[in-house]
């Protein structure tokens, strides 16, 4: 490790903008008994000869700027030169100017002279000085040779993160057990998005948190309008989708418990991290389910079709879940809108 710099002048900090604390810090309100100082540097480059300037730097605050400063070298200094392992090295010009930061240190024993140098609590240390003379003249410059970097083909590298919802369908994917669970909800204009976003949270609030009817529609449509869906959705509607899924989960599969929007995290053997939210995660007594929302207005014609474009990323939430150790049996699309539960079987991991 090699330190220099030791006989720089220091800038004083006195004209900087600072923040000085006039209490006891409190933690719960961090910003009390705290204001902002600021003295504008009027004098420039003018130092001597400037009485104000010299009266405003001897003052009890500006005294107290300048030892603000110091003790920061001083840290500096310490946490620099204490990282060295095995040796320290200290370049220094053969004397040092009175205004250099060096002198803050308060000491005459930093620097060594000898090949021992005897701290003050009597115990020493090996060391060694050595004064290096400059040359007279500047070394011959090596002779102009360029390397050029070789030149290499643009290559396009995936997404480090990937979307569940983007990756493509599985080809060993097949559909299984089909259920009608009620009548297709009259939807208003093609605001699908919107009306997707809006119907995931009233099911994720029905689900962890059931209100009584009136109470349930009013959050219902509370939720709607936040979403940007309650022109397009009634929130009626949306109410009984969220209970007929539910009381499908308990008659036809008797989930013992239910989480929903469950974050995952997993990492691919090819370096790229899947991140995303699994809509319905269900315990039964033979393992869990994974349930993912569509609020497609495709009839029951379609339904097939639909799950299969989404295998993929049902498939990766099974190997996600399966990879922290959960038993997945089995992965299903919830088509919200038209009343159905499509079984959507994927190739294990």
């Amino acid at each position: 490790m090699v330190c220099t710099d030791f006989d720089y002048q220091e800038r004083s900090r006195t004209y900087d903008v600072r923040v000085e604390l006039a209490g006891e810090f409190d933690i719960d309100d961090p910003l009390a008994n705290r204001a902002i100082r600021y003295w504008p540097d009027i004098f420039g480059r003018r130092r001597n000869g400037v009485p104000a300037r010299g009266a405003m730097e001897d003052s009890a605050e500006g005294r107290q700027c300048r030892d603000k400063s110091e003790a920061e070298q001083r840290r500096l200094a310490y946490v620099g030169m204490t990282r060295a392992r095995d040796r320290l090295v200290i370049a220094v010009p053969p004397r040092f100017p009175r205004d250099v930061w060096f002198h803050s240190f308060g000491t005459d024993f930093t620097i060594p002279t000898t090949d021992s140098l005897r701290l003050p609590n009597g115990e020493s240390t090996p060391s060694r000085a050595e004064v290096v003379e400059a040359g007279a003249s500047q070394p011959e410059p090596l002779p102009y040779s360029p390397r050029w970097f070789e030149r290499r083909e643009r290559v396009n590298y995936p997404a480090k993160y990937v979307q569940p919802s983007s990756v493509d369908p599985q080809d060993r994917a097949s559909v299984g057990q089909i259920t009608d669970i009620g009548e297709r909800v009259v939807l208003k204009g093609n605001a699908m998005a919107d009306v997707g976003n809006g119907l995931h949270a009233v099911i994720a609030a029905e689900l962890v948190n059931p209100l009584p009817d009136a109470q349930a529609v009013a959050r219902a449509a509370d939720v709607l309008a936040g979403h940007g869906a309650a022109e397009h959705l009634d929130a009626k509607d949306a109410i009984a989708i969220a209970r007929r899924f539910a009381r499908c989960l308990k008659e036809q599969f008797q989930v013992k418990t239910v989480q929903v929007e469950v974050p995952i995290l997993h990492a691919l053997d090819d370096g790229r991290v899947v991140r995303g939210f699994v809509d319905v995660l269900a315990e039964t007594e033979k393992g869990w389910l994974v349930i993912d929302h569509k609020s497609s207005p495709q009839p029951p014609s379609k339904w097939p079709d639909e799950a299969m474009r989404y295998s993929g990323q049902l498939a990766t939430y099974h190997a996600a879940l399966a990879g922290a150790g959960l038993d997945v049996v089995g992965c299903f699309l919830h088509f919200a809108v038209t009343g159905g539960l499509v079984e959507v079987c994927v190739p294990s991991v």
